[in-house]
């Protein structure tokens, strides 16, 4: 089969999300096509042993339409001193930047995020027209939330305006997503030397989000904006904080909720932390 006829699914893992990582993956097939095919190919830098993926195995071996691949990439970050200064987020955040050299095969590619589930068939997402964009991906609606609450002088955010500001995101309510959920257009990313460029870009140590900053700043102008639904983001205090967004904001994510496609628990509030939180009883679904 020619690899324009896979649908690629890259996800990324260490041995601490091992759980979380199961049951996204558990989720994507589960809503999968059966007329399709799918590849996951799950990228790691930590030794996940044999038990691991026999783990990971036992998922995809119900559905004669997947297959599944793993790839250490730590050759590729050799020469990067990369660290995240997130304390929920680790340093795999950073593994998605090298997709396009990693996977020459595809030109193509879905990334997601493990701290998600998937309750739509992710071939939809694929099939975005990406044009000369490098990459389709969603408003980042948490920072729609925090920008809000600057706006609103709310001690705790003022920093947040003119931090994206000084980036060069002027509009950063509209041009700036999140990378989560995203479709590469691995082709031209290969063609424009941008995993390099990001990476690069990501040695610079003073970003508020050190992952996914540098993929915004080398990207900007160059990125197909799709529904929110694509990329449902969960944060807390989520009810105190949606009371600031415009009515434009408030209603997009209203929509997103009755219909989430992707929902992402994207901040530090997880379902295996707080088992009742916000749009938990997604992740449960398909953890159960």
């Amino acid at each position: 089969m020619l690899n324009s006829e896979i649908i690629p699914v890259v996800l990324t893992t260490d041995k601490k999300f091992i759980p979380y990582t199961c049951v996204t993956l558990y989720s994507i097939a589960y809503n999968s096509n059966a007329d399709k095919k799918y590849e996951v190919i799950i990228f790691y830098d930590d030794e996940i042993d044999l038990n691991n993926q026999i783990k990971f195995d036992s998922i995809i071996n119900q559905f004669s339409n997947f297959k599944l691949r793993f790839i250490n990439i730590k050759k590729y970050f050799e020469n990067y001193c990369l660290k995240s200064n997130l304390e929920h987020v680790s340093n795999a955040t950073f593994y998605r930047y090298v997709i396009p050299d990693v996977l020459p095969e595809y030109d193509k590619v879905v990334y997601l995020d493990t701290d998600l589930v998937v309750n739509a068939d992710v071939s939809e997402l694929f099939e975005y027209d990406l044009g000369n964009n490098y990459f389709a991906a969603c408003c980042d609606n948490i920072l729609r939330q925090q920008i809000s609450l600057a706006k609103a002088e709310i001690t705790g955010y003022m920093q947040f305006y003119e931090y994206f500001k000084k980036l060069g995101f002027e509009n950063v309510m509209d041009d700036y997503f999140n990378a989560g959920v995203l479709v590469f257009n691995s082709k031209l990313m290969r063609e424009d030397n941008l995993s390099q460029k990001m990476l690069e870009n990501a040695q610079n140590n003073n970003y508020k989000n050190s992952g996914q900053d540098p993929m915004n700043i080398c990207s900007k102008d160059k990125v197909k904006f799709i529904p929110l639904n694509w990329n449902t983001m969960t944060w807390e205090p989520v009810e105190g904080s949606l009371k600031f967004l415009s009515q434009k904001y408030y209603n997009e994510y209203m929509d997103a909720i009755k219909n989430p496609k992707i929902v992402h628990y994207a901040a530090y509030v997880k379902p295996w932390f707080y088992n009742d939180s916000f749009l938990s009883e997604y992740f449960w679904k398909y953890a159960r």
